[in-house]
C-alpha cells in the first residue's frame, strides 16, 4: 500500500513524534511512504529522525512554506488557512504521475480545517483522512475554557468538513472531546477516531550523571520548560514566580530546553531572565534538543511546567514525556493539560498568571515527597497507554480502514 504523508511543520511533536511515529508503524507493515512537506521542515534537525525512519523507497515531496499569520484574529486565521490550502493543493498536483498514493494522511489538519470545508478535498478524489490536534468549540461546554462567540460557526465548519464523502475519517488526541461528541446526536461524529495522543522518552543516564552532565548543583529543585519555547508556554508566568520564590526558596531553578522563538530570545536578555541566570536560578539550554539531550533534560528534573497561556487549550506531548519517566505536571488549569492532569493524577495545576498559584505549586511539589511519588506512580500508569508503537498502530490501523473505503 502506498501512503503519502502530509505535515509542513516541524516545530513541537509534529516531525518528533507525530511524522516519525505513523512512519515507522507503516514502514513495519511495508507500506511505501510518501511525504510532503516544506522546505523549512526539510531543512529542520527533527526530520533527521524522520528520515531514519523512511524506508528506502520512500519518496520527499516539497510544498510552499507558508507564512505565520501576523495576528490571531479570525480573519487572519482564515487567510492563512486559505493560504496553505493553496500551497498544500499546488505541492499536490505537481507530485510525479505513477505512483499515486492509496491514501493520504495529513498529519495535522487544524492547518487548513475551516477553509477544507469550505472547499473541499484538495485531493482529487483520493481517500484521506487526518488529524485534528486542537478542536475548540466544544472547550467552554466541557468546562475547559471560556465561551467564544466563533464555536456555533466552527462546530458548523468542523461538522461540515467532516461530511465531505472522501474524508474517511478524522483522529483526534482530545478525550474530552470524544465525551463531547459521543453525547451529541451528529451523525458526522462517527468519523471521529481517538488516538492516544504520544511522549516518549529514550535513554539510559542515571538523575545523578544527567544532573553531573549539566552542573546542576545539590540539592536543586529543578523546573524544567521543554521544546518549542514560545511566548504561550508561558515561560514569562514562571519566570516571575521564580523570581519572587527565590527570596524565601533558594533551592528552585528553570532549566529552558529548545528552540526560542523571538519573543523568547528578547526575553532572555530583560533584567527578570538576567538577574535569574546571574542568582543561578535559571539555566538556558538553546537550540534544538536531540534524544540525548531530550532524556537528560527530563532526567535531571524535579517537575515539569506546562503552564500554557494566550487561550492555548490544545494537547501537549511534554506532558505525557513527564509522566512517562514519573516527573510530576506544573499544568494551566484550563484546556486539555489541565483536564487530564486532574483527571490522571499527573500533578498540580496553577493560574499560570497569578504569581501567587505557581508558587503555591512549586512549594508544594517541592515540599512534598509523598506527592511527588503519587504523581509519579500516576503518570507512568497514564503513560503507559501512549507509547510510540501504540499511537504508530493505531493511525495505521484506522488508514488501513479508510483504504478499504470504510469510515471508522
Amino acid at each position: 500500500m502506498r501512503v503519502l504523508i502530509v505535515e509542513p511543520k516541524a516545530g513541537g511533536h509534529h516531525m518528533v513524534s507525530y511524522v516519525r511515529f505513523i512512519v515507522r508503524a507503516a514502514a513495519r507493515r511495508g507500506w511505501s511512504v510518501q511525504l510532503l512537506t516544506t522546505g523549512n521542515a526539510f531543512g529542520h534537525k527533527a526530520f533527521e529522525l524522520v528520515r531514519s525512519e523512511l524506508p528506502p523507497d520512500s519518496e520527499v515531496h516539497v510544498m510552499d512554506d507558508v507564512e505565520k499569520p501576523p495576528s490571531s484574529g479570525s480573519v487572519a486565521l482564515m487567510q492563512a488557512q486559505n493560504s496553505f490550502y493553496n500551497a498544500l493543493a499546488r505541492g499536490f498536483s505537481k507530485l510525479p504521475g505513477g505512483r499515486e498514493p492509496d491514501f493520504v494522511y495529513v498529519v495535522n489538519l487544524d492547518h487548513f480545517d475551516k477553509v477544507l470545508s469550505l472547499k473541499g478535498s484538495p485531493f482529487g478524489r483520493l481517500p484521506f483522512g487526518g488529524m485534528m490536534m486542537s478542536v475548540k468549540f466544544h472547550r467552554h461546554a466541557m468546562g475547559l475554557g471560556p465561551e467564544s462567540r466563533n464555536d456555533f460557526f466552527y462546530g458548523w465548519l468542523f461538522r461540515r468538513m467532516l461530511a465531505i464523502p472522501d474524508l474517511k475519517f478524522c483522529t483526534v488526541v482530545d478525550e474530552p472531546f470524544m465525551e463531547y461528541a459521543a453525547g451529541q446526536d451528529r451523525r458526522e461524529y462517527r468519523k471521529l477516531v481517538h488516538v492516544p495522543d504520544v511522549g516518549e522518552l529514550r535513554g539510559d543516564m542515571s538523575r545523578e550523571g544527567a544532573r553531573r552532565k549539566l552542573g546542576i548543583g545539590e540539592g536543586r529543585f529543578v523546573v524544567l520548560v521543554f521544546g518549542t519555547l514560545t511566548r504561550r508556554k508561558g515561560i514569562r508566568e514562571l519566570l516571575q514566580a521564580v523570581e519572587e520564590l527565590s527570596r524565601e526558596q533558594s533551592a528552585v531553578q528553570v532549566h529552558l530546553a529548545g528552540r526560542q522563538n523571538e519573543p523568547v530570545r528578547a526575553l532572555m536578555k530583560t533584567p527578570l531572565a538576567t538577574g535569574l541566570k546571574r542568582r543561578n536560578r535559571l539555566m538556558v539550554s538553546e537550540g534544538f534538543q536531540d534524544e540525548e539531550q531530550e532524556y537528560r533534560a527530563f532526567r535531571s528534573a524535579d517537575a515539569v511546567w506546562v503552564g500554557y497561556v494566550m487561550g492555548f487549550t490544545g494537547s501537549s506531548g511534554v506532558l505525557i514525556q513527564a509522566a512517562s519517566i514519573g516527573l510530576p505536571a506544573i499544568a494551566s488549569d484550563e484546556g486539555l493539560v489541565g483536564w487530564l492532569t486532574k483527571r490522571h493524577g499527573l500533578g498540580v495545576t496553577v493560574t499560570p498568571g497569578e504569581t501567587s498559584s505557581v508558587k503555591r505549586a512549586i512549594t508544594e511539589l517541592a515540599g512534598n515527597e509523598a506527592l511527588r511519588n503519587g504523581c509519579a506512580e500516576n503518570g507512568r500508569r497514564f503513560a503507559r497507554r501512549h507509547t510510540a508503537d501504540g499511537f504508530g498502530a493505531a493511525v495505521c490501523d484506522v488508514i488501513a480502514a479508510g483504504v478499504k473505503g470504510g469510515s471508522p
